[in-house]
């Protein structure tokens, strides 16, 4: 059995401040009727949100 130990700790940090270094706009909105768009909330990142779920996902059936 090989025994590794393993830290996540140094990954995240290494991601999480390569993301903050990129310019990402405070709020994206998606093609189409505007169902849902990115904002980027501070503390938290970049979050989708959704206007109408049921539009948004019958959309999403659709352009399929």
């Amino acid at each position: 059995m090989i025994r590794a130990d393993i830290n996540f700790s140094d990954d995240i940090s290494t991601f999480t401040s390569s993301l903050s270094k990129q310019r990402l706009p405070r709020s994206q909105m998606f093609p189409g009727e505007g169902y849902c768009k990115n904002e980027r909330i501070d503390g938290l990142g970049l979050v989708l949100k959704i206007k109408d779920f049921n539009k948004a996902s019958l959309r999403g059936l659709l352009s399929d």
